[in-house]
């Protein structure tokens, strides 16, 4: 047993070794870290040579603590990590731990204090901003400057220098005036439609047109658009009256023959009436039956029945013909107000487009002006740097350069100033 915690012993001393010295190496990389101060946010790295299961990263919380293996909760706040390994060296005691192999069996060993070992991992972020194209945070990396955060942060920007920059408020009129121009083009074209559909002079203000400066391809679109709503109704229009005249075709072949079939039917109840009237007066002679007299008398109402029918039909044909000839009549009414209603909204629509059509041209005029002179003053900006930095729990402000190695947490601040 002894033998085998030896040889235990041996092996992990033997990868103390090769820890600390890749620890070593990299602490070599790491410029800042003989002077930095560990604080809350960083992220550290804890390892413990043979003890793979317990390695594992930690942050410092807002108190400044960290909680290690082993040894719990640890104040780390304000030491460089120099100062940390020392005082966990100092601070931890010897600690007997129990390993697993692949094979089942249990090993013991004891974990020392050099075997524990301690890199950053994360350090604080850093931010930037001011006039710059992207401010925000930044992953902070040893050995960063001030020209390194600028390059991540997109460069100056210039255009920052106001809080309403006038290139937007160009942009943002151009995109307004481009789409208000397509609406008029559109009320245009839609008023020479309506008035083409009333039969009324549709001549198009072509000046008016070639002042909208709108893409050939988009006002044949919008021209298509409206020759085929054209099209449309005109045929919609034409199939509904050209139904209704059929209707009213319908019925007057219908009504005639209705006619015709009253008429019969009138002079059969009349037949009928009047072999009636001779069969009474041969039954009074006493020559002709009773029952002949009956047969007469049910053939007459019949007959009679057949007629009311005949005359009933006729009369609900020449009504329902009444109606759709009515209809027809409304059909150009009703269609010619719809129109009328539609013009005044499109002329009202123009008319309410034409003001803010000039009301943007002056503002795209003065934008595009300031804009110009803007492009002038930027040319003659030269940038101060700054950087707000928390040292001994309070923050000081450092003028700096493009050159200035950072820090974690550094916040640099760029303004453009205007010679």
């Amino acid at each position: 047993m002894a033998v085998c915690l030896n040889f235990i012993r041996t092996s992990v001393r033997a990868r103390i070794v090769v820890a600390a010295l890749g620890g070593l190496f990299l602490q070599g990389n790491d410029s800042i870290a003989a002077e930095y101060r560990l604080a809350p946010g960083d992220t550290i790295e804890i390892t413990i040579s043979g003890a793979a299961q317990l390695q594992q990263k930690a942050v410092l919380g807002l108190d400044g603590t960290v909680s290690l293996p082993v040894m719990g909760e640890v104040k780390a706040s304000g030491l460089s990590l120099s100062e940390l390994r020392s005082k966990i060296a100092a601070e931890m005691p010897n600690k007997m731990m129990r390993q697993r192999t692949g094979e089942g069996r249990e090993l013991i060993f004891t974990i020392l204090p050099q075997e524990v070992t301690i890199n950053i991992a994360e350090y604080r972020p850093i931010y930037v901003s001011g006039d710059v194209a992207k401010p925000g945070e930044q992953v902070f990396r040893p050995g960063m400057t001030v020209r390194q955060a600028l390059a991540i942060a997109g460069g100056y920007d210039a255009m920052r220098l106001r809080t309403d920059s006038p290139l937007t408020q160009l942009v943002d009129s151009r995109s307004e005036y481009e789409t208000l121009q397509i609406q008029f083009v559109q009320a245009m074209l839609q008023v020479k439609r309506l008035k083409s559909e009333l039969g009324q002079p549709a001549d198009l203000d072509e000046t008016a047109l070639d002042n909208m400066r709108i893409p050939e391809g988009l006002l044949a679109q919008i021209s298509a658009v409206e020759n085929e709503r054209y099209t449309s109704r005109t045929n919609n229009l034409k199939k509904e009256k050209e139904y209704m005249e059929r209707r009213i075709s319908q019925f007057d072949s219908q009504i005639s023959i209705l006619s015709d079939q009253q008429q019969k039917e009138k002079e059969a109840m009349q037949s009928d009436l009047d072999d009636l009237k001779n069969l009474k007066d041969f039954h009074d002679r006493g020559t002709v039956p009773i029952t002949r007299v009956m047969d007469a008398k049910r053939a007459s109402l019949v007959s009679a029945s057949r007629h009311l029918q005949a005359m009933a039909q006729l009369e609900q044909a020449r009504k329902e013909r009444e109606e759709v000839v009515r209809n027809l009549a409304k059909v150009d009414e009703a269609r010619r107000d719809e129109l009328l209603q539609e013009l005044q909204n499109a002329n009202l629509q123009l008319s309410s487009m034409r003001p803010r059509l000039a009301a943007l041209q002056q503002k795209l005029l003065a934008f595009t002006g300031s804009v110009r002179s803007q492009s002038l003053e930027r040319s003659n900006a030269r940038p101060e740097i700054s950087i707000s930095r928390k040292t001994n729990d309070r923050f000081e402000r450092i003028v700096s350069g493009e050159n200035t190695e950072l820090l974690p947490g550094d916040v640099v601040e760029v303004a453009l100033r205007i010679d």
